[in-house]
């Protein structure tokens, strides 16, 4: 649901774009996940989410001939920590990343040497009841140790659903990098 909410709003900014959705594998609560949060993960859930969000770049870059330098990646929730390692961990590295309320998943995927990272933006509710201040700043520190450089945006909000504001600092972003309007 939240990435059709953004992708409506894109829509009519860049025309031309193409939107792909991919919900993580795993039913929980009522909805989706990407991997086991707390507790056991005897099948490395977390590493499997890495390999189909890489994976779901490389088929929409081959599918649609799109390169990886037209890519903008977003997730929400875990997705924001699975957006992130889609975007680290796939070569050549996409245009950009947006978390929107994210969570690291694995961040393990360095930037190679003489490689140009992705911008970063994290879209953060600042009463967020689900994704805890210091798990952003994890997340922030993880992304510099990897050499990444993220711009955090942090809006007015009491829920784990990016706020209205929230979602257009995330489409103006979005649309800078992609040259739109």
């Amino acid at each position: 649901f939240m990435s059709r909410v953004l992708a409506e709003a894109l829509a009519k900014r860049l025309p031309d774009a193409a939107f792909v959705f991919n919900d993580g594998p795993m039913d929980a609560n009522n909805g989706k996940s990407w991997y086991i949060l707390r507790g056991e993960d005897p099948t490395n859930t977390r590493a499997a989410s890495k390999k189909i969000a890489v994976d779901t770049v490389t088929k929409v870059s081959q599918g649609l001939k799109v390169p990886h330098e037209n890519i903008v990646v977003v997730g929400f929730s875990q997705g924001g920590g699975v957006a992130y390692d889609a975007g680290s961990c796939s070569a050549p590295h996409v245009k950009a990343i947006v978390s929107l309320a994210g969570v690291l998943a694995n961040g393990d995927c360095a930037l190679e040497a003489q490689a140009k990272p992705a911008p970063v933006l994290i879209v953060y509710n600042d009463q967020d009841p689900v994704v805890k201040p210091e798990m952003i700043q994890a997340f922030q520190a993880q992304l510099t140790k990897t050499g990444y450089q993220s711009k955090l945006e942090t809006v007015a909000g009491a829920t784990h659903f990016p706020a209205p504001e929230g979602i257009v600092k995330a489409e103006n972003f979005i649309v800078a990098q992609l040259g739109g309007k």
